[in-house]
């Protein structure tokens, strides 16, 4: 296999919302057009997992791959910038798409 072509990614993180709120996903009340526009074009998911229920730590897990205890990401109080655990790693994916694509 040769090197595939770029992508573009869009990942949506929304805190406290539900599937069960957007028209995409048959709610006959809530109008959410771009939202359900997106989703036409791309991947929804059923089901999903969060290793935190806070904000901060959810997205850092996810920035890297990592439970919140792995990365020492306990809460909100300051933002994850993937440099305050001795455990962050240069090989999570959004830094390793962020070389591929030669980001600065």
């Amino acid at each position: 296999m040769g090197d595939l072509p770029p992508a573009n990614v869009l990942i949506l993180c929304s805190d406290q919302h539900s599937r069960h709120i957007l028209g995409c996903y048959g709610n006959p009340v809530v109008r959410t057009p771009y939202l359900d526009a997106l989703a036409a074009r791309g991947t929804r998911f059923a089901n999903a997992y969060t290793p935190s229920p806070i904000c901060v730590p959810a997205r850092a897990c996810l920035a890297t791959g990592r439970y919140a205890h792995d990365i020492e990401c306990w809460d909100n109080a300051a933002p994850y910038d993937g440099t305050a655990a001795p455990q962050a790693s240069p090989c999570c994916w959004p830094a390793r798409a962020c070389r591929r694509a030669r980001c600065a």
